[in-house]
């Protein structure tokens, strides 16, 4: 009887371990629709145009101008007249009223004048790197205007 009283403990400490182990986890589970969506845009940096020199000889200024946009977007980059042009004819101008004119050209030997419209620059931004360009300034003059500092702001307008 001993022997059965320890089998039947036995089996009712069995039972228990049975009914006291770890329940079974439910679970659910969900998706997660991930996407990009890349609109176009683009930026534009100028470095300063910085004449200077003496009287008698054509000074010339380079600025850097540099176009990042979304990959692959075709770009129009354009140039206003500044603000204080006559006409087509761009103007430094000092606080007293002096004008000193000058000129914007997309080549460094002065042929092509970069501005607006047709005058626009075109181009690429491919793989995600940047447009990199360069503004000829040029004053062409045969006497300088009174010492001074003689100021313009151009306007660089990208258009894709």
């Amino acid at each position: 009887m001993r022997a059965y009283l320890m089998f039947g403990s036995m089996a009712l400490g069995s039972m228990a371990l049975a009914v006291a182990g770890p329940a079974h986890a439910q679970g659910t589970s969900a998706a997660i629709p991930v996407s990009l969506s890349v609109e176009q845009s683009c930026r534009v940096q100028a470095s300063p145009l910085a004449f200077s020199g003496t009287s008698g000889t054509i000074l010339a200024a380079q600025s850097e101008v540099a176009v990042a946009c979304t990959a692959d977007t075709g770009v129009s980059v354009a140039l206003d007249d500044g603000r204080n042009a006559v006409g087509a004819t761009r103007r430094l101008a000092d606080e007293t009223g002096g004008f000193v004119p000058y000129a914007i050209f997309v080549d460094s030997a002065g042929t092509r004048a970069w501005g607006a419209g047709e005058a626009a620059v075109t181009g690429t931004v491919a793989g995600g790197a940047d447009l990199r360009l360069t503004a000829y300034g040029r004053v062409a003059t045969d006497r300088l205007p009174a010492a001074g500092i003689y100021r313009d702001t151009v306007t660089v307008t990208v258009s894709f």
